[in-house]
């Protein structure tokens, strides 16, 4: 993991740092269970004590061991405590499973710190005591440190230890540090100290006190209690013969040695010490997902068959086909989205023939894992229905057109079109692309018959083949245009590197530009069309982006391989073509989860998101000019109108309300996430650095309303380009400070604040570059010019299909209870879920504020489909109002308190669970309303079939026309008049 090339003894040293480099106060570790003690050899040289301490201890039979154990709680709990200690090599630290900044002690001469990183010795300063000053004044009540007197006499004492333990200290230019390796020696304690504070285990203490007192003063400080602990029977468990004792034996000794019962009702003895004593086989665990290279997982696909990897950490590559075998056990760390992604995990344990299998499951304590806590069978229990195919989305046909009509040209161009790259099919004059819109002129007599069948029953049905080739070339056009776009920039950065400098290729920007050319160029060509929505792609993540881990140790760690290799170039490609896959997520997740500030968790290391991958990449230092690229997202106040737009507005295009009435923020949408280059990668994942869940934003272009079946309930919109806009907007809130040169990003705590690490005090207006690299090929200039621009979002837009629907109350006015809104857009997604026979997750939801056709403030609700491009599905609504608001009636008649896993619970509404209320959203589907939605007896004139068509007439003629369900559509004129 850490790329350190260690020795046998260098990593069993590394171990010992590991463990005892530091004396935690809460954490579990063999001195904290009373396992292993630190004796000092030195401590025991001592032999007299000075005149201040026999000041404060008049007992002359207790001087000098408690003046020793005075020196040994100075060693433990305030120099290794505060991590002044000495590694051999500084790069254990960042190895050790949690962070702490090592620190350099000074001598009780020093008053100020000189840098950060100093650790000032113990003295009586301020009224904010240090540990061992604390200690000395509860130990002794008779220190009064507000005086003169006493002040003096505690910091003479504390020079005096600092001049019994100076010799083992070893001395820096900075400072001085505990060298624990030379100084340290282990035993197995017969007795130790119960903290009364922690109810961990001491060695330690000071006339029976321990050195973690309270905070407050009034709480009269309490004892440590000692308790005797056991010692093995036989060392190691080994016989004299050269065998081992059986593991029964152990556990009966465990079982009934009076000794561990002690400690176990003192709370000092757990299951770890168990293990311990039992000396059971430790665990080796690998990690195997899509973030890692198909090498590495089939790497530890082999070592986890042979048994060499105990655990597999596996992502839902599982769920994707990956069949290892020979598992008898699946540990899932959360709870599946879905009862399916359950079965299909848990089905890979006991595949092949083993005698037992099982699966446990690790339910956090989040809204969704507690539910599935209290009913172990939900997965079992929860009916799936059976999916249903629909052919109303003209966005889902025309793609399925275009992938016949590019399949049959491609098998006519190559034998094989799976490995095909964008280069390939864009670039030149005479382009396969350009090809590919030629040809189409030409194919609509011969594509005539397979384009009918595949369009029958279809809302394109009736296009002609002429219309369909012509939608296919639009499209294809604009994917032509946005790809040979961005080629021209990377293209004109390349002859902007060349400009500055001839041996830009050896340049840091120069490489990395280099790299991202042959990636843009050899990208996979349908996953492109894929990203581009000319190609179906259900299921498949589009607008997907990396984060760049490579820091210069990843880099150096290369360089050295690549040194060794006898033949750089073997296999047809060379090392700095062979770069690992990068970590990609789509752009809604990516914009938590690789946001900068966030943390970022791969193959064990944790790497810190620093900035982004700009649109534009430009030569290290050179500025952008202006901002006139950077997008707008603008949301009116009055109506509930919004979009993203390039150009400043300057009022609602559907209200008119003027700017002031907007709000208006401008974004960035990343083409990539990355680390600071000089970033150090740790694996401290205790507490990594996350970003909250935010509501996308939902944008409905400006639609016609459509009452309701009755109009009193209110009103609803539909579209099939609605947008959805996913967004970022920094920690705090206020939007992020980002550098439009090299793309270093951070979260501002206040608006119009430049945060501190992009200003370099010593040069104003600079920082360090993102990535590194500079003009000169010795890469000397490593800070940034570029200008740092302000209150900027991080965004991404897409289109998909959508309602909004405004829903009145009995008064007539439009919802103005949230929870009421929320709640019932939950059960309104699962009654349209049902009806239409697919899973939720298939469809968004999400309530904004918005006005009604009077004027009055409320909360709108939206119901959109998940995938990018539009599905059809949440368009369906306003097909089937009075089935999918009568499931949500009788979902919401539930027995739970607010919510639960059998109304409103679901894997994506744990995010806003203090929005959830079935009770809410009861109040707004009583009897009478819901009958409302039906069409009057006395309307019905075609049966109990007969419904209120809120369409205009002619839309729904085309709708029943192209529809798979209806052979002929029938207008029927007949009937009284009003």
């Amino acid at each position: 993991m850490s790329g350190l090339d260690l020795t046998k003894q260098q990593f069993a040293d590394f171990c010992l740092y590991s463990e005892f480099g530091r004396r935690p106060k809460n954490a579990w570790t063999l001195e904290s269970l009373g396992l292993v003690a630190i004796h000092y050899p030195f401590i025991d040289k001592v032999t007299t004590c000075p005149q201040d301490w026999k000041t404060l201890l008049p007992d002359p039979d207790k001087q000098l061991a408690e003046w020793r154990n005075l020196l040994k709680i100075t060693l433990d709990f305030f120099i290794r405590e505060n991590s002044a200690v000495f590694y051999e090599n500084e790069q254990y630290p960042r190895w050790m499973g949690a962070r702490f900044p090592v620190k350099m002690l000074q001598g009780p001469d020093k008053k100020n710190k000189g840098q950060k990183r100093d650790q000032l010795w113990p003295q009586i300063r301020d009224r904010h005591y240090n540990r061992v000053i604390k200690l000395l004044i509860a130990v002794f009540p008779a220190i009064q440190p507000e005086q003169a007197h006493w002040k003096s006499l505690v910091n003479h004492l504390m020079i005096e230890v600092w001049d019994a333990i100076r010799p083992c200290l070893r001395q820096f230019e900075s400072g001085y540090q505990l060298d624990i390796k030379q100084q340290a020696e282990f035993y197995s304690p017969k007795q130790v100290w119960r903290c009364p504070y922690t109810r961990r285990a001491l060695d330690v203490t000071l006339l029976g006190y321990s050195p973690y007192l309270p905070g407050s003063k009034e709480i009269a400080p309490e004892k440590a209690v000692l308790i005797e602990m056991p010692e093995l029977p036989v060392r190691h468990w080994r016989l004299s013969g050269g065998g081992e004792i059986a593991r029964e034996e152990r556990l009966e000794w465990l079982e009934s040695n009076a000794l561990i019962q002690h400690a176990r009702e003192e709370g000092l003895w757990s299951t770890r010490s168990d293990r311990l004593a039992l000396k059971d086989s430790w665990y080796r665990l690998e990690e195997h997902s899509a973030q890692r290279t198909p090498e590495q997982n089939q790497f530890n696909e082999k070592q986890f068959k042979s048994g060499k990897v105990n655990v597999l950490n596996c992502s839902t590559t599982m769920e994707m086909g990956v069949d290892i075998g020979g598992m008898s056990l699946v540990a899932m760390n959360n709870v599946p989205p879905a009862p399916a992604n359950y079965l299909q995990r848990a089905g890979r344990a006991g595949r092949r023939g083993e005698s037992a299998s099982a699966a446990i499951t690790l339910c956090k304590n989040t809204a969704h894992g507690m539910e599935v806590f209290k009913d172990p069978l939900w997965a079992f229990n929860t009916t799936a229905s059976a999916p249903r195919v629909r052919f109303g989305s003209s966005s889902i046909v025309q793609r399925h057109v275009n992938a016949l009509v590019l399949g049959l040209f491609l098998r006519a161009e190559v034998p094989d079109a799976t490995k095909l790259s964008c280069k390939w099919f864009f670039e030149g004059d005479e382009s396969q692309c350009l090809r590919f819109l030629h040809w189409l002129n030409h194919q609509a007599d011969e594509l005539a018959d397979k384009l009918k069948r595949l369009t029958q029953g279809t809302v394109l049905m009736s296009l002609t083949a002429t219309q369909l080739l012509t939608r296919t070339q639009a499209m294809m056009q604009q994917v032509d245009i946005r790809w040979r776009s961005q080629l021209a920039i990377l293209l004109e950065n390349i002859e902007a590197l060349k400009a500055d400098n001839s041996a830009w290729e050896e340049t840091p920007a120069g490489k990395a530009i280099a790299y991202q050319l042959r990636d843009y160029r050899g990208a996979y060509l349908f996953s492109k069309l894929i990203s581009e929505a000319f190609l179906p792609g259900h299921g498949f993540p589009v607008g997907v982006v990396n984060f760049n881990y490579l820091t210069a140790d990843e880099l150096e760690k290369r360089r050295a391989i690549k040194a060794t290799q006898a033949d750089p170039n073997e296999g047809g490609e060379s090392f700095s073509r062979r770069i690992e896959k990068l970590p990609s997520r789509d752009l809604p997740t990516a914009l938590r989860e690789y946001a900068p500030g966030a943390d970022v968790v791969l193959g064990g290391k944790v790497y810190r998101s620093s900035g982004i991958m700009l649109g534009k990449v430009l030569a290290s230092g050179q500025e952008l000019s202006g901002d006139h690229h950077i997008p707008w997202f603008w949301h009116c106040r009055k109506c509930g109108a919004g979009a993203t737009s390039t150009t400043r507005p300057v009022e609602c295009s559907h209200c008119k309300a003027d700017i002031q009435q907007l709000d208006v923020k401008r974004y960035l949408q990343p083409v990539g996430f990355a680390t600071d280059i000089r970033y150090q990668a740790h694996n401290d994942v205790s507490m990594p650095a996350q970003l909250p869940w935010k509501d996308p934003r939902v944008l409905v272009p400006s639609s016609v309303w459509v009452s309701l079946p009755d109009a009193e309930l209110g009103r609803y919109r539909f579209s099939h380009s609605g947008e959805l806009f996913h967004f970022s907007e920094g920690e705090f809130g206020h939007g992020y400070a980002i550098c439009l040169s090299c793309g270093r990003a951070e979260s501002q705590t206040q608006p119009q604040r430049t945060p501190e690490n992009l200003k370099n005090p010593e040069r104003e207006n600079t920082h360090y570059l993102l990535r590194g690299g500079s003009n000169d090929r010795q890469g000397s200039n490593k800070l940034c010019h570029g200008h740092v621009h302000k209150d900027l979002w991080l965004g991404y837009s897409s289109r998909t299909d959508m309602v909004e629907l405004q829903l009145n109350d009995d008064n007539g006015l439009l919802i103005r209870d949230e929870v009421a809104a929320r709640s019932l857009a939950v059960a309104l997604r699962e009654g349209l879920a049902h009806k239409l026979g697919i899973e939720n997750t298939e469809l968004g939801v999400t309530t904004q504020q918005a006005r009604d056709i009077n004027g009055y403030t409320g909360y709108s609700i939206f119901i959109y489909d998940n995938n990018a491009g539009g599905a059809g599905y949440a368009v369906q609504l306003i097909d089937h109002w009075a089935d999918v608001f009568n499931y949500a009636r009788k979902l919401l008649d539930c027995s739970c308190d607010k919510f639960c896993h059998h109304c409103l619970l679901s894997y994506d509404s744990q995010h806003y669970v203090n929005r959830l209320d079935r009770h809410h959203a009861l109040t707004l589907l009583t009897n009478v309303r819901l009958q409302r939605l039906n069409l009057a007896p006395e309307y019905q004139y075609f049966g109990d079939g007969s419904r209120v068509e809120t369409n205009p007439l002619s839309l729904r003629i085309a709708q029943c026309l192209n529809s798979e369900i209806y052979d002929s559509c029938s207008l029927v004129l007949a009937g009284p008049q009003e």
